[in-house]
């Protein structure tokens, strides 16, 4: 596909944009705010800032030990995808930094707000390789920083198959790619990345400092009461039902109180009917005081508390992996020194789930029967709990340090 074609798709996909977000506004209305902005119209604006864009909240978390070391002597330019990405930013850092919806990438809304905004340079987030924006930054001579770079080897056999020529013109328009790792270089150079402009830095998010809010963390723990935690984090659709139908053939883990985040909060009500319809105690994080004892589920459908219901947490399954969606960031928990148990699509995470279980560090399951008999084994072993949480919280540890030369090469 060459650029000029990408370009006309964009104008012939418009309309499926736009329906899109106000499809998703029926089951979370915050896509329905600031909708200009995604097609590069905007209010509040600063120019001559460093702009630094990150898709959604895991991203965001990503950056935020980089983002600290820039608004020492800097002001930013913060961008983002999603609702929850943008409340996330807004809960981090309010008005110290300026925060905005990136558009679309459509060439006329993508020069718009360059033009509106002017950076002085850009940084982008781990797989946010977008033509239009690259193209009209390189065209503006801005500089372009693709930082804590990955690719997975499936997305690396879809992009050389059909999008092999526009990514080999983009990449090469990239002053700095720093890579997560020596696999996402190799692959990133074979798409078109400039070999010396190509280096391995490490993961910044092994550089997070996580806060936990005692006051949320509180409020949490009224549902818990006395007993045993698992938290099934990031759950995407299908996972729940095949987590309660493994679930329901488990006398034991009736006794354990089941914490659900699904990844998407336009799911939260459609996953808390689901334990209904399964015939379970639950409720949702939101409503405070239930006025139930020993409840069987909860639903954590409260924005930003991932970190507390991870603490608090005996044993923990990082969700997208039992269906195939690539899994999510397992860092978090390893720096919590919480035993991890994951499924077998881990693509996205495909070196940090080996290595962390090479290390000691995590549990990886086939199906939900399977990880639901490993979390039966965990809570009734202490001592390999314990073993477990130790050898992630090592692993994590012993990889920190990127932020620090990253942010040497990128300065």
């Amino acid at each position: 596909m060459s650029l000029k074609f990408y370009q006309i798709l964009g104008f012939l996909i418009l309309p499926l944009v736009l329906l899109r977000i106000l499809f998703k506004g029926f089951k979370n209305n915050a896509y329905w705010k600031r909708i200009p902005e995604r097609f590069g119209f905007y209010s509040h604006v600063e120019k001559n800032l460093i702009w630094i864009h990150c898709v959604s909240v895991g991203e965001f978390m990503a950056a935020k030990p980089l983002i600290n070391k820039y608004l020492e002597t800097e002001k930013l330019l913060i961008t983002c995808y999603t609702p929850t990405g943008y409340e996330a930013i807004s809960q981090a850092y309010g008005n110290k930094v300026i925060q905005a919806y990136c558009p679309v990438d459509i060439k006329p809304f993508v020069t718009h707000f360059i033009k509106t905004y002017k950076p002085k340079k850009c940084i982008l987030l781990e797989t946010e390789i977008w033509p239009n924006i690259i193209h009209e930054l390189s065209k503006n001579k801005i500089p372009i920083n693709l930082i804590n770079a990955r690719l997975s080897q499936k997305s690396f056999n879809s992009y050389q198959k059909f999008l092999s020529n526009i990514l080999s013109k983009t990449l090469n328009k990239i002053d700095l790619i720093a890579a997560q790792n020596e696999d996402s270089k190799k692959r990133l150079v074979s798409l078109g990345a400039k070999e010396s402009n190509t280096i391995v830095t490490g993961n910044i998010k092994f550089d997070q400092k996580i806060d936990i809010n005692q006051s949320q963390l509180s409020e949490i723990k009224k549902f818990i009461q006395d007993q045993q935690v698992v938290v099934f984090a990031s759950t995407h659709n299908d996972e729940e039902k095949q987590i309660f139908e493994a679930i329901d053939k488990s006398s034991y883990l009736e006794n354990t109180l089941k914490i659900i985040i699904p990844r998407h909060p336009e799911r939260f009500n459609e996953v808390y009917k689901l334990t209904k319809k399964y015939g379970y105690t639950s409720a949702k994080r939101s409503e405070k005081d239930t006025g139930e004892s020993n409840l069987e589920v909860l639903i954590g459908d409260s924005m930003g508390e991932l970190p507390e219901y991870l603490f608090l947490a005996d044993v923990v399954f990082m969700g997208g992996s039992l269906v195939k969606h690539g899994g999510h960031n397992m860092i978090e928990p390893a720096l919590l020194e919480k035993p991890i148990i994951y499924g077998q699509h881990v693509f996205n995470f495909a070196q940090i789930s080996k290595e962390l279980i090479n290390s000691g560090g995590a549990i990886q399951v086939d199906s939900a029967d399977t990880l639901v008999a490993k979390i039966e084994s965990l809570l009734n072993n202490p001592k390999e709990r314990e073993e477990l949480s130790k050898n992630a919280y090592k692993f994590a540890k012993n990889l920190q340090g990127s932020t620090n030369k990253l942010f040497k090469l990128i300065k």
